[in-house]
């Protein structure tokens, strides 16, 4: 009896200091990367990733800078932010805020706002 007293306290512990998010969520994401015209190179926060059309696995913890580059067209960036997953929220505030604050220090709550980025590149003006 004793020892399964002292199981469901170190579980209790382990369960009110750990976030939903941290514990469950998966720590990458699939993004899809497109391009017109198609076989543009792709870096992700300044390193090469590829060329289009491509599918990344990547950590959705933290916002992303995408540059889509080809010969002969002007560069396009995208800024993709990250918002908190609304459902690690209502989960973390259950038994106690020690989760939520977990799952919101570490970034693990977070989602990326879009997981298709599709880039149109301009020509560049040859005639300046």
């Amino acid at each position: 009896m004793k020892k399964l007293i002292c199981l469901l306290v170190v579980f209790s512990l382990v369960v009110s200091t750990s976030g939903c998010a941290t514990i469950l969520k998966p720590k990458t994401t699939e993004i899809s990367l497109t391009s017109e015209p198609t076989n543009a190179r792709v870096y992700i926060n300044g390193n090469p990733m590829g060329r289009t059309p491509s599918k990344l696995r990547v950590s959705d913890k933290y916002p992303l800078d995408v540059l889509f580059t080809k010969n002969g067209y002007e560069g396009k960036s995208y800024h993709v932010g990250v918002t908190a997953q609304k459902g690690w929220l209502l989960i973390g505030f259950m038994p106690f805020f020690i989760p939520m604050i977990v799952d919101a220090l570490t970034g693990n709550w977070n989602t990326l706002r879009e997981k298709e980025i599709h880039g149109i590149l301009d020509l560049t003006n040859i005639n300046e």
